[in-house]
């Protein structure tokens, strides 16, 4: 790579650089150090009884320990709906955020022809 190639990429990337930093102290939000500043707070009285969370050193205390500790809880998986309504469950019904609903009406071949049955036709 010629020299004047090379001082010319360097200017480019040095300017990227710059042109970064300073998009970032622009956009640099000031950061309430004080908690009573936030906008909203929870005191530590007031977390959930759940064996994941754990509220460790008191006040006073020479402990060095954790002041907060929070898990992650075990995901059970969703239980499969019964035999009769699987076939009519839309895809996607085990997702934790999706929702769970029926097909409204479904296609099965009966003796070689195709029937279209309905959901709220079907008694069981």
């Amino acid at each position: 790579m010629p020299e004047h190639a090379q001082v010319k990429a360097a200017r480019q990337q040095l300017r990227q650089v710059f042109e970064f930093l300073e998009q970032w102290h622009i956009h640099q939000v000031d950061v309430a150090r004080d908690w009573r500043l936030h906008a909203w707070t929870l005191s530590l009285l007031e977390l959930p009884n759940h064996p994941f969370v754990e509220v460790g050193r008191v006040e006073g205390t020479t402990d060095s320990g954790f002041v907060l500790r929070v898990r992650r809880p075990n995901q059970t998986p969703c239980l499969k709906p019964p035999e009769e309504l699987q076939a009519w469950v839309e895809h996607g019904w085990q997702d934790p955020d999706g929702s769970a609903a029926v097909l409204p009406s479904r296609n099965h071949v009966v003796e070689g022809d195709t029937v279209t049955e309905r959901f709220d036709e079907d008694p069981s």
